[in-house]
């Protein structure tokens, strides 16, 4: 039984389309979805367990209260494909435990210290790394399907905004990267096409913590970014590692090591193959799962006490406060300039060997084995390479002569200094 079922009859949820060449944009707001990246049938039985049909009639905190559904006047949801459809009430906030709720208002009221009333988070990273249900458990909904083997349609985005006390939140799903690293290259495009004219404040980069290393396909996909969206795409991403709950560390290792390493890890790679010396690149761990423990007043937490979700959100917003990113073709890494400013180099190198062991070879050999009447016996071959050899340290020893009489001759000659009174004695 879909557990959010009632919220689905109440809003008559419907989905938009949007088709284009270049950028077709699913909007969607209900059950209805279907994801490339799934975290199996545990993980489904997970938010069955953890999240249970909505309660209009929980209480919330003042001031998040979710407002109404919306339509502009005179319009329609659907009477223009290029509008994007008004959000729908932020339910699950309501859901949340108290204290989950009031770090939510500080981190929105701090937003709108700014004027800023939108935010919008990209979520990206492989497949199966637990991408739908992050988007789940941020919302304390369940608007995509986590079922193993569900793929998305079209392979193209999924906005999901919600409002709460004139405030919208977009979280933006993704289909997941190749998990071989291969073929990275044409998911992105597709995601940069839905992208272009939408400004992102925050990235959620997700990997699994427990996958312990980064390897090649994750080096691959972290290339194939920068080269799509830019370096200057990392500037908005936070690390974000899902599975959290690890029951057995490898070498007896603390979680709080794991972290720093895997941190680490991850925040090298992703410099090295963005050239993005400068990104921030903070982290946060999380647990989706239902076996994720929680503290006396509910709120879910990692092993080392950690309040995840919040922690999460106040990363998000930290980054959203330094800028945003908004995709633009001009900022593309061009693979075939990359390595450009080292092509005078190696063209003088090339030079230099060839001048080196042929120009040098076939100058010294013009002449010396025959002339225009036939070629020469051996003897006078090696008479000949004996007279230009010659020829050549003459020439060289003339040169050495030159440069040290010009050197000899630019020296500073003394100066006569006549005194005025040899002139009076005239």
């Amino acid at each position: 039984m879909n557990p959010q079922g009632e919220v689905d009859d109440e809003f008559e949820d419907e989905d938009y389309e949007e088709d284009g060449e270049e950028g077709d944009i699913e909007y969607v707001d209900g059950d209805d979805v279907d994801e490339e990246e799934m975290e199996g049938d545990i993980e489904e039985d997970e938010e069955d367990d953890e999240v249970g049909p909505l309660n209009e009639d929980a209480p919330y905190i003042r001031g998040l209260e979710p407002v109404a559904r919306r339509s502009p006047a005179g319009t329609s949801a659907q009477s223009s494909k290029a509008q994007q459809q008004p959000a729908q009430p932020w339910k699950g906030l309501g859901e949340m435990p108290v204290e989950t709720q009031k770090a939510f208002k500080e981190l929105l009221q701090k937003l709108q210290s700014k004027q800023k009333n939108k935010l919008t988070v990209l979520v990206l990273g492989k497949s199966q790394v637990g991408k739908s249900s992050l988007i789940n458990k941020l919302l304390n909904e369940r608007p995509l399907d986590t079922n193993y083997g569900q793929q998305p349609r079209g392979g193209r985005l999924q906005i999901i905004s919600r409002e709460a006390a004139g405030f919208t939140l977009n979280l933006i799903d993704t289909p997941g990267l190749p998990e071989d690293g291969t073929n990275a290259e044409a998911v992105l495009k597709r995601i940069s096409a839905d992208l272009r004219g939408r400004q992102v404040d925050a990235v959620l980069y997700v990997d699994r913590l427990d996958a312990f290393r980064v390897d090649a396909a994750d080096t691959q996909n972290m290339e194939a970014i920068s080269s799509e969206f830019g370096s200057a795409f990392w500037n908005q991403a936070i690390i974000t590692f899902t599975h959290a709950r690890i029951t057995s560390l490898p070498d007896n290792l603390q979680l709080g090591d794991l972290l720093h390493q895997r941190g680490m890890s991850l925040r090298s790679a992703i410099r090295k193959a963005s050239g993005n010396k400068t990104a921030a690149l903070p982290q946060q761990a999380v647990e989706c799962g239902w076996r994720c423990d929680s503290d006396d007043q509910g709120v879910k937490i990692l092993p080392d006490g950690t309040r995840w979700l919040s922690a999460l959100m106040n990363e998000v917003v930290n980054t959203a406060h330094k800028g945003s990113w908004k995709f633009d073709k001009a900022q593309r890494q061009n693979p075939d300039r990359k390595f450009c400013r080292w092509i005078p180099l190696v063209l003088a190198a090339q030079l230099a060997v060839l001048k080196l062991l042929v120009i040098d070879r076939v100058l010294s050999e013009d002449g010396v084995k025959g002339d225009q009447w036939g070629p020469y016996d051996d003897k006078v071959v090696r008479l000949e390479r004996r007279r230009k050899a010659q020829a050549k340290e003459q020439e060289r020893a003339a040169k050495s002569a030159a440069r040290s009489t010009a050197s000899t001759s630019s020296r500073r000659q003394p100066q006569i200094v006549e005194d005025d009174d040899d002139f009076d004695d005239l």
